[in-house]
């Protein structure tokens, strides 16, 4: 990706590299705990997320630069594609 923006890139332009679908923190967790059968992690208090750097905020962010600018095609589409095929191929 960094060759590709390099030189086809637009100078000063950001390409951010994120699947084509984005989804919640929540729907992340939850995929895992089904996917490795264990349960959801305790969430942190509103008090408490709102002293973390982040802070109750939720960003989306787009791939279509990079796709659009680029032409990449990413590999894995989607978190679940990528995760799970690596997940199957280290449990052999």
């Amino acid at each position: 990706m960094t060759i590709a923006a390099l030189e086809r890139g637009v100078p000063g332009q950001i390409y951010n590299v994120v699947d084509d679908f984005p989804v919640s923190q929540r729907q992340f967790l939850e995929f895992f705990s089904e996917l490795l059968r264990r349960p959801m992690p305790l969430h942190a208090s509103l008090e408490e997320e709102a002293q973390r750097k982040r802070g109750l905020t939720h960003k989306r962010v787009s791939n279509r630069r990079l796709r659009g600018d680029l032409g990449y095609i990413l590999v894995y589409p989607d978190f679940i594609a990528g995760y799970a095929t690596e997940i199957v191929r280290h449990a052999r």
